[in-house]
């Protein structure tokens, strides 16, 4: 996972060092929802906050789930 994660230019977090934030509530709340719950599974590949994101072509992606602020598509 670590290997995934930390690939070069595999997430954004990773880039800009966000992913070494102190993680708040929310963001704590919604891992253990994540790990709790049966069938989170999809066939999602990509994920992206439509507020956040800059690139028009993530947009043309079919958006097959919503979690929080996040889309997830394929």
């Amino acid at each position: 996972i670590r290997g995934v994660i930390y690939q070069k230019n595999a997430f954004e977090p990773v880039a800009n060092g966000s992913i070494n934030q102190k993680p708040d509530k929310e963001s704590i709340a919604a891992a253990e929802e994540a790990l709790s719950s049966n069938n989170r599974e999809t066939d999602a590949i990509f994920f992206y906050n439509p507020k956040t994101a800059s690139d028009d072509w993530i947009r043309s992606r079919k958006i097959i789930e919503k979690i929080g602020r996040h889309v997830f598509a394929i």
